[in-house]
């Protein structure tokens, strides 16, 4: 099934959010669309790398890394996914990667002083 098939038919969030990073690489236009690879399979890989972060049964592991999992997964052939019996939470929502909020320029103010400044060397 082709890659923007899998992300129609799509239902998880996470997987959705991860698949239109991808999307949007240009380096990896080809390879999304290996018969071989699918999206169920990427997120099996990153809950599998996941877990071998996991400290007790917990692990917190930051977008940048998940993604950089997921170009990996796409970028190897040989990838082996390990079994892992994991509950996985992730953020409701997913916000785009490439939006940065311009930080608006504060405006200097020009201190006004009401008191003139007498210089004692001047007469």
């Amino acid at each position: 099934m082709a890659f923007t098939d899998q992300l129609n038919d799509c239902k998880n969030a996470a997987i959705k959010c991860i698949a239109e990073y991808l999307q949007n690489r240009d380096d990896l236009k080809d390879k999304l669309e290996n018969p071989k690879k699918s999206l169920d399979e990427m997120f099996k890989y990153i809950i599998g790398e996941a877990s071998k972060r996991k400290t007790g049964n917990c692990a917190v592991i930051d977008d940048e890394t998940v993604f950089g999992w997921a170009v990996h997964y796409y970028d190897e052939d040989d990838i082996k996914i390990a079994k892992v019996n994991a509950k996985v939470n992730v953020k409701a929502e997913c916000e785009p990667q490439c939006k940065v909020k311009p930080m608006k320029a504060k405006a200097k103010k020009e201190k006004i002083s009401d008191t003139i400044q007498l210089n004692l060397f001047e007469v």
